[in-house]
């Protein structure tokens, strides 16, 4: 198996030898051309996004870092117990199943990013995105996708969708869904309306004087 170094030189190599650039690449490999730089440069990446450009190119891929997901996981279960959480109440908060969160601190699964998004988002892990950037990547600069639901459900939030013991699931790890897929709470979708409509009233009576 190649060194790190190694691998990130034979990348660079094969794609100067095809006379690539970063947006031709992103665009037939899949991946971001802020992934692809993040690669080149050694920033902060994600190790699916390292294995899915070494695919491409037929290079051998680095083996997949289970020692690292386990400090991971055993990360979030201190902050989820700093916290005062349940696995159940994190996963209603996050909108995942009971697995996701057990996959999780058990290193038994690896992680999409929209589930390592949302729990970034809760401001009582008190999470630092270095804690996660192994696994999620570069750290997202986008409004939509750094604020996907817009506010954090609580534990006691009515579920959309539910487990057999009622818990909430959105972002499934055995879902379809791509990671970082917007999700929109439905339930303020009537409260920003109610604004929308009030804005548009004081402008009719402000432009009518």
């Amino acid at each position: 198996m190649p060194s790190n170094d190694g691998i990130r030189a034979s990348l660079i190599g094969a794609r100067k030898k095809r006379h690539m650039g970063h947006e031709q690449l992103a665009q037939r490999s899949g991946l971001t051309v802020q992934a692809i730089a993040a690669i080149e440069c050694d920033r902060s990446i994600s190790i699916r996004d390292l294995q899915v450009l070494c695919r491409f190119w037929g290079i051998d891929e680095p083996a997949y870092p289970w020692a690292e997901l386990k400090k991971l996981g055993d990360l979030l279960r201190d902050h989820r117990n700093i916290a005062g959480y349940s696995r159940n109440e994190l996963a209603r908060m996050m909108r995942v199943s009971d697995a996701t969160i057990k996959f999780l601190e058990t290193a038994s699964k690896p992680p999409s990013r929209k589930t390592l998004l949302s729990m970034f988002k809760i401001p009582e892990l008190q999470l630092k995105w270095e804690n996660l950037a192994g696994f999620a990547g570069a750290e997202p600069e986008s409004f939509s996708e750094s604020t996907a639901s817009l506010t954090v459900p609580s534990a006691t939030s009515p579920a959309i969708r539910s487990n057999s013991d009622g818990s909430s699931i959105e972002n499934e790890e055995d879902s379809n869904e791509e990671p970082g897929d917007v999700v929109i709470d439905l339930r303020i979708a009537g409260g920003a309306r109610a604004v929308g409509h009030l804005l548009a009233r004081f402008l009719e009576l402000t432009v009518g004087k």
